[in-house]
């Protein structure tokens, strides 16, 4: 998904650390305005098909991510 995103508002494959969350990274180059990041993880549904006991859950970290990218808009 973040690829999609990453296309669609004009970022270069780079990637910078988001500060202060190190599974989160922020793309560059987007278009003015834009900002893309996205936070890696191996729970939930992935690529094995293996839900590694989350089902569809998501990471502990996710609640305190989301309201540190978001907060300064």
């Amino acid at each position: 998904m973040a690829e999609f995103y990453r296309v669609k508002n004009g970022c270069s494959t780079n990637t910078q650390p988001y500060p202060g969350r190190s599974e989160c990274k922020t793309y560059q180059g987007c278009s003015a305005g834009a900002e893309v990041s996205f936070c890696t993880h191996n729970w939930g549904y992935g690529g094995n098909g293996s839900s590694n006991g989350a089902g569809h859950g998501y990471p502990s970290f996710t609640a305190d991510a989301f309201w540190d990218i978001i907060e300064d808009y």
